[in-house]
């Protein structure tokens, strides 16, 4: 594995760790990625060593690059991956006016589908074969004008024995570049190396990135995938510590590609969006909400640094 993204990105820290004058990160794809959603501080982005960030937009391709330009300025990363939304033609639509504009636009490495199973059972609409002509025709369109832009989407563990997944042709399936892995389900962390597996069986050509919740999940989702019980605050904190551990483990072991990091707003962590759902976070929890988050952020980043 080229280990010149870690080196780089260790380097800068050692040096400068919190200082001020910051530069971008260009690194190389070669090497592990170290991807976020994006709002975060520049300090964190360095802190972190990210090499590329994810951010949705379901407007049009050029007021999405428009946006871009924004994002790309304040968090000081020069390499993007782009969520893209809509009904089966405006994304094909879309993949192929970005696959013409990524040409002369090099920050935009990926076009990506997150909450890929649900935009495919949006899309079949009572039939198989209409969203597999969908997923066919979009992953083609990525490619058609520049064959180095990358095609991504985001799946769950409890996802991967869709029936829609294996009805997707293999053809199809292996163009996919790249498969976001995340757990919906904290008490699953043990049993990740075997999904990461399966998901290798169903898309032999893509990068794998392990999915990283770095947030407070307690009012989501129940702690284990057959109960309705809750994590405790303790629970939370030590499941997402064990499933980071076997993920960077994975990574060491070049199992995987990457990790990914979802919600953005690390070093912001209480101006993200999402605590204003109260499904996400009850109101009486929001400032547990972010204390937990912020102790989840500084586990990742000590288990960065510590194995690489």
């Amino acid at each position: 594995m080229n280990g010149s993204c870690w080196v780089r990105a260790a380097a800068l820290m050692a040096l400068s760790g919190f200082l001020a004058g910051f530069r971008p990160i260009p690194c190389n794809a070669a090497g592990p990625e170290i991807v976020t959603w994006a709002g975060n501080t520049p300090e964190w982005n360095q802190r972190l060593g990210v090499t590329l960030m994810r951010q949705g937009c379901d407007l049009e391709p050029a007021a999405c690059l428009r946006r871009l330009d924004d994002a790309a300025k304040a968090q000081r990363v020069t390499r993007w991956a782009l969520a893209v939304k809509g009904d089966a033609a405006k994304v094909e639509r879309d993949a192929l006016d970005y696959s013409e504009r990524s040409l002369t636009d090099g920050r935009l490495i990926e076009v990506d589908i997150d909450d890929f199973l649900g935009a495919m059972k949006s899309w079949h609409l009572g039939t198989v074969g209409r969203a597999n002509r969908a997923i066919s025709t979009i992953t083609r369109n990525v490619k058609l004008k520049n064959p180095r832009l990358r095609f991504g989407i985001t799946l769950y563990e409890d996802e991967l024995d869709s029936k829609i997944l294996a009805w997707i042709p293999s053809e199809t399936r292996a163009r996919v570049d790249r498969v976001s892995l995340y757990l919906h389900y904290r008490g699953n962390a043990k049993a990740y190396p075997g999904h990461v597996a399966e998901v290798r069986r169903l898309f032999p050509r893509a990068a794998i990135w392990a999915g990283s919740y770095a947030y407070d999940r307690i009012d989501y989702v129940p702690c284990e995938e057959t109960g309705t019980r809750s994590c405790s605050v303790d629970e939370e904190i030590e499941l997402y510590r064990e499933s980071l551990a076997i993920q960077l483990d994975l990574l060491r072991e070049e199992t995987i590609a990457g990790i990914e990091f979802y919600p953005g707003f690390f070093g912001l962590e209480e101006k993200w969006t999402g605590w204003s759902n109260p499904r996400i976070c009850r109101a009486e929890r929001i400032r547990e909400c972010v204390e937990t988050t912020r102790r989840m952020r500084a586990i990742a980043a000590t288990a960065l640094r510590e194995r690489h």
